[in-house]
């Protein structure tokens, strides 16, 4: 049996249940924060003040050299719609894919690689936010940076003489 198997065996139920459920809800906060980005800015997308429209019509006919050499003009507006999107996309996914990853593998939730990649990116995601995103994209960074911070170094499920981070 390997040691993986071993610890999964050893944690009680309770505490994979413990572990999973902190992985799922800062998961979760990334996850929250794409799907309302997508709803808000693209799909429930209201009228524009006059400023804003200024903008949006300016950038809509103003092109971008990131395409020159590929047969492509691309505008800025579309360049900057397809990284919004993208981004909104991209934080669901992760956070779908960290619920699945824990659900079927509940050995790779703790002090792993895994979780410390998700902390990784969930605090990349929060020095973003902190620097060009409003407030509330801000707290549900924070909140699943140091939620995955809080799997990492509460694991109860870690034996004295396990390595704090490992590889599976």
């Amino acid at each position: 049996m390997s040691i993986t198997a071993d610890r999964a065996k050893q944690r009680s139920p309770r505490q994979r249940s413990w572990t999973r459920r902190l992985n799922e809800v800062a998961a979760g906060s990334i996850g929250l924060i794409g799907v309302t980005h997508i709803l808000v800015i693209h799909v429930f997308d209201g009228p524009k003040p006059a400023d804003e429209q200024h903008i949006a019509e300016l950038s809509a006919v103003a092109t971008t050299s990131l395409a020159e050499g590929f047969g492509r003009e691309l505008s800025v507006l579309g360049l900057n719609t397809g990284y919004s999107v993208g981004t909104g996309v991209f934080a669901m996914t992760f956070a779908i894919l960290v619920v699945l990853a824990g659900r079927a593998a509940p050995a790779i939730v703790g002090r792993t690689l895994f979780t410390l990649t998700c902390f990784a990116t969930a605090a990349a995601f929060l020095v973003i936010s902190i620097l060009y995103f409003p407030e509330p994209v801000t707290v549900l960074a924070a909140l699943g940076t140091v939620l995955f911070a809080a799997v990492l170094a509460l694991d109860e499920n870690r034996s004295a003489g396990e390595p704090a981070v490992e590889s599976r």
